[in-house]
């Protein structure tokens, strides 16, 4: 289990400091039931420490669950893509005209399948805005609306140093 994994579970923010207060309890209970042996090294005694950490994150908090960045991507894409990586590695291993012919099918295939899942997710999500609209449900119009009009927004990695100059690269932003 990594520490990127615990998160909070989708709760407010009033919940997080009982969150907090409860972990404490976890960590501090899980410290004194351990048998501390006198004669510990320090990778050990940091492993202990971690572990009972993780726990009680477990515990009182939970796992966080990510959330889908494409709705439309399912088990059929899932397996379309699969068997297109199979393909093309068979492909790479022996170059013959049958696995390329193979490859070439199969990726048209695959590409044709998630466009039209893509398609179907796109025409679904209109219907919905346009119910929105009938309905006079302006709320989830205007976020619908905001959805489509801005589509994808790219994340940007930018900082500033003491200066006020812009930092791009990771190796300055980290030496910040």
């Amino acid at each position: 289990m990594d520490l990127s994994e615990v998160g909070y579970d989708d709760r407010d923010w009033i919940n997080l400091a009982q969150d907090r207060d409860r972990w404490w309890a976890y960590v501090c209970r899980i410290a004194s039931s351990d048998d501390v042996e006198e004669e510990l090294d320090v990778h050990s005694m940091w492993e202990n420490i971690r572990d009972n950490i993780k726990i009680a994150a477990e515990q009182s908090i939970g796992y966080y669950q990510t959330k889908k960045k494409k709705p439309w991507f399912d088990e059929d894409c899932c397996m379309v893509v699969e068997r297109r990586k199979q393909a093309k590695l068979k492909l790479l291993q022996d170059p013959v005209e049958v696995n390329r012919d193979n490859y070439f099918n199969i990726r048209r295939e695959a590409n044709r399948t998630l466009r039209n899942k893509k398609r179907d997710y796109l025409k679904e999500k209109l219907n919905e805005v346009e119910a929105n609209s009938k309905n006079k449900n302006i709320r989830d119009l205007c976020k619908g609306i905001k959805e489509f009009k801005n589509g994808y927004q790219a994340r940007v990695n930018v900082i500033k140093d003491e200066n006020g100059d812009l930092l791009a690269d990771a190796h300055s932003i980290l030496n910040r």
